[in-house]
């Protein structure tokens, strides 16, 4: 099943749908004006979320937790929630959630490598190696260059006693 951001042209897979202020681009050159979006949200994000945002900021993460979790409720395709969410999980060491958070950015998001990234550091204190390693060679995969996904990786593999991949990193 399509997700609910995704549009489909008659004989044609999901594509994401692009939106501006006031209108919903359904297809490429096509304005539906059925659902369009309020200025409100367009223009900026929820109040919980800033306010969640700047407390996350001032690693208050008691305080922010609610506020995010009511920030992703209200938007629950808002990839930026559900990271924030997930940030301030790690804050208060909650880490098997804050895996499961970066794991549902990932879906949300599946072209970017943050979550993916934030997801193996969880993972890597947990001490679930092979599954951070997994997570930092995708990560690898699309931004070769990042030397912290390189120096975690070599961690991982370090720990699961594959010195050799290790020095190599």
């Amino acid at each position: 099943a399509a997700l609910p951001w995704a549009v489909s042209p008659p004989g044609r897979g999901p594509r994401p749908a692009r939106c501006w202020p006031g209108r919903v681009w359904s297809w490429p050159g096509r304005v539906s004006r059925r659902r369009p979006l309020s200025s409100r949200t367009a223009s900026r994000p929820p109040r919980r979320l800033l306010r969640g945002y700047d407390l996350l900021l001032a690693s208050r993460y008691e305080e922010a937790l609610p506020l995010l979790e009511a920030a992703c409720g209200e938007s629950p395709q808002d990839v930026t929630a559900w990271f924030l969410l997930g940030n301030c999980q790690v804050g208060l060491r909650q880490l098997p959630e804050a895996e499961s958070t970066f794991t549902l950015c990932a879906s949300l998001s599946p072209l970017s490598y943050v979550a993916v990234y934030h997801r193996g550091l969880c993972r890597l204190e947990m001490k679930r190696f092979a599954e951070a390693a997994a997570d930092f060679d995708r990560v690898l995969s699309r931004r070769s260059e990042l030397y912290g996904a390189r120096v975690n990786r070599a961690i991982a593999l370090a720990e699961q006693k594959q010195l050799l991949r290790a020095e190599q990193d």
